[in-house]
């Protein structure tokens, strides 16, 4: 729905009125319980499918002539809706592909005192800690004092209640990528992981690279390029160090930054 908040007269009709109806019925039938709904849901082929526009032969450019001109906007969820990953989705995501995420479950990681920053308006940014690896569910949020990555990406504001997250493309997350300490760290130990994986060549850690962050292989071309990066990025920094081991971290750890920079990586197919 494009009006999640507006249910109203003002707001737009479903597009799908007779499923919400089966939802709901089957959502009482299940004892109210969101976690079968939301299995329901994401087992079915609707959601399943491929932001890909292709038709039942595989033939993309027939199916998009057909379905840009009868459902632009998608209303009939004939396709899936390309969507970038959320703030917190991104941020784990990252730390998952690096190995560093934490999955200690429970506890809080809050170091201010209870409701102390609920009704002072000062900022409690240098108070609030957010350097740690458990999953973004655990992060503390203020209103007051948002984690600045979160702010990049497009957190919504919790001091008003919003039906539905904006997504921005703006400068500031790629640079978020090319110079946080959060993004440096956690490419610098996904590259440690890569080169410790003595039984593959270059090619293999690329490929495996790819699988972590694309959830896919490289194509030719992109397995090409990234094999020549390397060498082009070792031969680079020459001069700034005589450590080949140095070298070559340092390229694998700009190959890992890119990645995490691209739309691969951040938005789901």
């Amino acid at each position: 729905m494009s009006t999640p908040d507006n249910f109203g007269r003002l707001g737009e009709r479903p597009t799908h009125p007779d499923l919400l109806e089966w939802l709901v019925c089957r959502f009482i039938d299940r004892q109210w319980s969101i976690k079968r709904l939301h299995r329901l849901i994401m087992n079915s082929s609707t959601y399943r499918q491929s932001s890909r526009i292709t038709d039942s032969t595989g033939d993309e450019r027939d199916a998009a002539a057909v379905r840009r001109t009868t459902d632009l906007d998608n209303r009939w969820y004939w396709r899936f809706p390309r969507w970038r990953l959320e703030a917190e989705a991104i941020r784990d995501s990252i730390l998952a592909v690096s190995g560093t995420l934490d999955l200690t479950m429970g506890g809080s990681l809050l170091s201010i005192g209870n409701r102390l920053a609920v009704t002072d308006t000062r900022s409690f940014e240098p108070k609030l800690k957010y350097a740690f690896n458990r999953r973004s569910v655990y992060l503390p949020v203020a209103r007051n004092s948002i984690y600045k990555m979160f702010e990049i990406f497009d957190f919504v504001d919790p001091k008003v209640v919003s039906g539905r997250r904006s997504a921005t493309t703006v400068a500031p997350q790629t640079l978020f990528f090319l110079n946080s300490p959060f993004a440096l760290g956690a490419s610098a130990a996904m590259a440690n992981n890569l080169l410790q994986q003595d039984d593959l060549d270059d090619a293999g850690r690329v490929r495996l690279a790819y699988e972590l962050t694309c959830a896919r292989p490289p194509d030719e071309e992109e397995l090409r390029d990234a094999v020549d990066y390397l060498r082009g990025y070792e031969l680079a920094v020459a001069a700034e160090s005589d450590d080949p081991q140095e070298r070559r971290r340092r390229a694998w750890q700009s190959v890992c930054q890119t990645l995490f920079a691209s739309n691969k990586f951040v938005y789901v197919d």
